[in-house]
């Protein structure tokens, strides 16, 4: 009989491996799904809607922390002493943040220059 060493029984091991793992990734989707992470028809729709939920909780909690940041009245003084100093070039600032920051409806739009475009707005 022939002495089989190491480097023989690692490349079958490596070789078995192999096969049961594309075995198991285009014959067994849901198994290979939940044990390698990865498949062959793994749901694209699955991902995407718990993507899209993360990031959209992500935003609200984002918003609601900018919003209530906004509503202290030393960062409104803040604001006023900056828009005083800079003039409509800090109107112009806050007009493109908000417009980046997130995607603005028309409305929001015209409350957003309406606010800005009031001289009471900024003077306290």
């Amino acid at each position: 009989m022939a002495k089989k060493g190491f480097i023989g029984s690692f490349f079958k091991a490596l070789i078995v491996a192999v096969v049961v793992f594309f075995i198991v990734f285009f014959f067994a989707p849901e198994m290979s799904q939940k044990y390698l992470g990865t498949s062959y028809k793994h749901d694209k729709t699955k991902v995407d809607v718990a993507v899209q939920d993360s990031v959209s909780d992500l935003m609200s909690k984002a918003k609601d922390a900018v919003s209530k940041e906004l509503s202290d009245p030393a960062v409104q003084k803040q604001l006023v002493s900056l828009a005083k100093q800079t003039g409509t070039a800090f109107q112009n600032q806050v007009k493109d943040l908000a417009e980046k920051a997130a995607d603005m409806t028309a409305e929001q739009k015209a409350k957003l220059e309406k606010t800005l475009s009031d001289p009471k707005r900024w003077i306290p």
